[in-house]
């Protein structure tokens, strides 16, 4: 196993994780991961002498204090993660208000993070063989400060490998390296402690749900801080669970961005339904073999694609129409 010491000292890490989307995704998902992130810590432990002298992995977990009760998520890990979980620190940490919301979790539970390293990952997305190590082993480089992994949709049917070829997340990548990269996926990622507590999630403006992960990629950039993606350190993520309701908050948060940008404009939706439209079908004619998709299934995922975007770009003009009503119907992070 790869070494994940710093110079002579070996890393502190410090895992959060929201309890948000389990809501939305199966919890067999989660106590998945879980299993598989003790196991690997675990690994690490073993592999490295004099481990024990550093202390526990700390394990934040940060829920909705509003509708979850913290007795039961914590006999869930406790159960899930085994004996391996005598090397975590566990805290469950509840937020109320407007922490609630899924990047605010992220927030709050770094700063109350102690590690060298804080690893971000989710509650919905399970773990590749060898993920942790390919997310800490870069960090031997006192240069490297961000890591993002790859994040994939777990392609187990035809609705899953249609969005695993057209939606924001890449294909499974065949190769195991490290590159620079333009962003990454605030399910799947992990930062000097120092670097995140400068510079952490920004809030999004005029509701807009989704997307403060490709603002802080950017002001990371403009501070000239490189990001690195590990294409080792993978997860699977499920497809959305909620068709509809994805689709019409994709179409209102593009809206949102169009506004504050002020080039929103009934042209400007249309162009854009075209050129998604376009791409998405690109993707699954020429790519569908690698997501074990049999020609045959092609049109339906064709299928898939015209109707995702059909609703994104309804809950768009809605939202030309109505921007209040689909803040307060569309709620999600």
């Amino acid at each position: 196993m790869e070494s994940v010491q710093c110079q002579n000292n070996l890393l502190q890490v410090s895992f959060i994780l929201e309890w948000e989307n389990v809501k939305t995704s199966e919890l067999a998902r989660c106590k998945k991961m879980l299993r598989i992130l003790a196991a690997q810590a675990n690994a690490i432990r073993k592999a490295q002498p004099g481990y024990q002298e550093m202390g526990r992995f700390e394990l934040f977990v940060l829920y909705d204090e509003q509708k979850l009760e913290p007795k039961p998520i914590e006999a869930i890990i406790r159960q899930e993660m085994g004996a391996d979980n005598s090397d975590f620190k566990l805290q469950l940490i509840g937020a109320e208000g407007g922490q609630k919301q899924y990047y605010n979790l992220k927030n709050a539970g770094a700063r109350l993070a102690g590690g060298d390293i804080l690893v971000f990952i989710d509650s919905d997305v399970v773990p590749n063989p060898g993920w942790l190590v390919g997310m800490l082993a870069p960090f031997t480089d006192p240069d490297i400060q961000v890591v993002g992994g790859n994040c994939y949709i777990d392609p187990y049917n035809l609705y899953a490998r249609t969005f695993g070829l057209f939606w924001f997340f890449p294909l499974k990548p065949e190769d195991s390296i490290l590159r620079k990269a333009e962003r990454f996926f605030a399910n799947n990622v992990a930062f000097r402690k120092e670097v995140f507590h400068n510079h952490p999630f920004p809030a999004m403006p005029n509701g807009v749900a989704r997307g403060s992960c490709a603002r802080l990629a950017a002001e990371l950039r403009q501070n000239g801080i490189t990001i690195y993606r590990a294409t080792s350190a993978r997860v699977s993520h499920p497809p959305p669970p909620s068709f509809v309701k994805k689709a019409l908050s994709n179409g209102r948060d593009r809206e949102l961005r169009q506004r504050e940008a002020g080039v929103q404009s009934l042209l400007r939706a249309l162009t854009d339904f075209c050129r998604n439209v376009f791409l998405a079908i690109r993707n699954v004619v020429t790519h569908h073999h690698k997501v074990d998709m049999s020609t045959v299934l092609v049109p339906g995922a064709i299928l898939i694609v015209l109707a995702y975007n059909s609703l994104s770009l309804v809950g768009q003009l809605m939202t030309k129409i109505a921007p209040e009503f689909m803040r307060k119907s569309i709620n999600e992070y």
